[in-house]
């Protein structure tokens, strides 16, 4: 009987564990989910301010060889910033594996 107790006991203590461990994976995913509206904000505004820049670099040519230049720095600038959301994204994802694995 006493056996059966001590079973019982240990039973309940690794559920209350596995509980607390659920609840904090929970936590940590919440975190992770706010941290990804953040990132794709910060995407969607980048991309937004980059938009309009180019959009007054255009409106400003004069001829079409200016237009011409313009295009090719503004693809120049959406690649660079294409590169850096890359690397912010897959850096995030690193740490959000990672923080996961813990």
């Amino acid at each position: 009987a006493l056996d059966a107790l001590n079973d019982q006991r240990q039973f309940a203590a690794e559920r209350r564990t596995q509980e607390a461990v659920s609840h904090l994976e929970d936590i940590k995913m919440q975190e992770i989910q706010k941290d990804r509206v953040v990132l794709e904000e910060l995407k969607r505004q980048s991309t937004e301010k980059l938009l309009v820049k180019h959009s007054r670099r255009l409106d400003n040519c004069r001829s079409e060889s200016e237009v011409q230049k313009a295009r090719a720095m503004n693809l120049l600038e959406i690649q660079q910033l294409e590169r850096q959301l890359q690397q912010v994204t897959e850096s995030k994802n690193d740490k959000w594996y990672a923080e996961m694995e813990q």
